[in-house]
């Protein structure tokens, strides 16, 4: 299975929380860090499908992950859903209840689904990316595994490595895109950075500039 980024990467800014982060955050919902991936982007930027499927759920809700679009996929002979959190609004204004079995809106891979806003609990605007296994019945999978049954999207969308490395600088891991430091530092730089290469590798410090002090990027929680 193989996704795109769900919205234009213009950056290295624009990737945020990735999955498992912020623990002490999530830890109040019984989660053991952060329950999908976050892309900041500015009010309105379009946000693209990852991958070929069927819209099954367009919602607003106060809480959680607002206005939301959760997207059913079937890859590799498994079954899957994308939620899509935080709109400002859909491409299709149209609501839609949640139903596992209604495949009536196929959405192509690339399709403008909707654009980012921080609507629900959230702090910033951003698109949350939350990644979900389920069954062919419409039961989730991996309920107990300390993430609401999430999974680590990023590893689908294969960020080449080129774009991305992780450094040493003055004792503190950092993850780096095109030279410049994101907000991924520490012990989460090193679990993002295994999750994403399967090993541990240091490269370079060379080239970074020097900016003061970088803070995580950070945009409240998505408990649902």
């Amino acid at each position: 299975m193989q996704f795109i980024y769900p919205i234009k990467i213009y950056s290295a800014w624009n990737i945020g929380q990735p999955f498992g982060a912020n623990w002490v955050d999530y830890s109040q919902f019984g989660f053991k860090g952060h329950n999908g991936f976050d892309f900041p982007a500015e009010r309105g930027e379009p946000i693209y499908a990852v991958h070929d499927g069927w819209i099954i759920e367009q919602a607003a809700k106060d809480t959680g992950f607002g206005l939301r679009i959760s997207q059913r996929i079937r890859a590799d002979g498994k079954h899957y859903l994308v939620v899509y959190g935080h709109m400002l609004r859909l491409e299709n204004p149209v609501d839609v209840p949640w139903n596992w079995t209604d495949l009536s809106r196929p959405v192509k891979q690339g399709q403008i689904i909707g654009y980012v806003d921080s609507t629900g609990y959230s702090t910033g605007d951003h698109l949350h990316l939350g990644l979900y296994e389920y069954d062919l019945f419409g039961n989730k999978l991996n309920n107990n595994n300390g993430y609401g049954g999430a999974i680590d999207p990023y590893p689908y969308i294969g960020a080449e490595e080129s774009m991305l490395e992780i450094v040493l600088d003055n004792g503190t891991y950092w993850i780096v895109g095109n030279k410049a430091k994101l907000g991924i530092h520490g012990e989460d730089a090193l679990a993002f950075w295994r999750r994403l290469t399967d090993k541990e590798r240091v490269g370079s410090t060379a080239g970074i500039p020097s900016v003061g002090t970088w803070e995580r990027l950070g945009f409240g929680v998505d408990p649902d």
